[in-house]
């Protein structure tokens, strides 16, 4: 649990970086993004893509890391 931890926080960090608008909306509506991707990281990202596009992700995960 505690990697799931640490990269939701490198989610927030990068968000914040290469996204300060978008960051800055989510701080203004005390949003976290530590409530939405934890799912990302458990289901390999099955809930929220198509067949096709979740396919061709798994592949780039699997086959480049």
């Amino acid at each position: 649990m505690i990697g799931a931890l640490v990269d939701q926080k490198i989610v927030d960090q990068l968000i914040e970086e290469n996204l300060p608008q978008l960051h800055a909306h989510f701080e203004e509506h005390f949003f976290k993004v530590e409530m939405s991707c934890l799912q990302w990281f458990t289901c390999l990202f099955a809930y929220n893509f198509n067949m096709d596009c979740l396919v061709r992700l798994w592949d780039l995960i699997l086959l480049k890391g």
